[in-house]
């Protein structure tokens, strides 16, 4: 569906990623179903004249009612339906198939609890997916609060770049910890707060981080 700075620490670089990704397409002789949205997705459709393409204007969720929020859940959706379609399963069974998804644990879902304001949590952690995401949350809300952070352990290059796409999107941006596993929190969170120096509210503690995002709630 797409390829974005991710896993960058076991592969090396991106034109490695786009190789491992690849591979996939050439293990299969059948259909191949590329988003040309995407810049790596055109590279693999030059290569599969035969492929089936797509990209968010495309006409598979006609009569459809994709529940999902976001760009990126409209082209996911847009790709099933066509690799489904490509299967050979019925219009009707893929139109209920996507109608029955209200959603996914994690991906940007909604966290009703009575609360005067809207949260929304995702599992974003990369720079592309942070900023997909923070387009599709801004339109929720009068103002959008952050809370974020960046594994440990893992790509530092894509620190920076989270940092940077936060800060282009969020009313306020705290920083947390995310998972550091071996690493030290207070550095990672030096790493994401150089893509937008003095833009962070820097709470290590998680919970106290999210209760601090609460303060001014009414605007939210």
């Amino acid at each position: 569906t797409n390829l974005t700075q991710d896993h960058l620490d076991f592969h090396g670089g991106m034109d490695a990623y786009y190789r491992a990704k690849r591979a996939l397409f050439d293990q299969v002789a059948g259909t191949a179903v590329i988003n040309v949205a995407d810049p790596y997705g055109r590279r693999i459709a030059a290569e599969r004249p035969d492929a089936i393409t797509f990209d968010e204007s495309s006409s598979a969720l006609d009569g459809i009612d994709l529940r999902l929020q976001g760009s990126f859940n409209r082209l996911n959706a847009i790709g099933a339906a066509l690799a489904a379609r490509a299967l050979g399963v019925e219009p009707d069974a893929i139109r209920q198939g996507i109608e029955s998804v209200s959603g996914v644990p994690g991906r940007f879902e909604s966290i009703d609890e009575g609360q005067p304001f809207s949260v929304i949590v995702d599992y974003a952690h990369t720079p592309d997916s942070l900023e997909n995401v923070l387009r599709a949350a801004a339109g929720v809300g009068r103002r959008l609060i952050v809370v974020f952070g960046a594994g440990g352990d893992r790509d530092r290059s894509k620190r920076p770049l989270m940092g940077a796409a936060v800060a282009a999107h969020a009313d306020r941006a705290i920083l947390t910890s995310d998972n550091p596993r071996s690493e030290d929190p207070q550095a990672i969170a030096t790493d994401v707060a150089r893509g937008a120096p003095g833009r962070f509210e820097i709470e290590l503690d998680r919970r106290a981080a999210i209760e601090a995002a609460q303060i001014g709630r009414a605007h939210v």
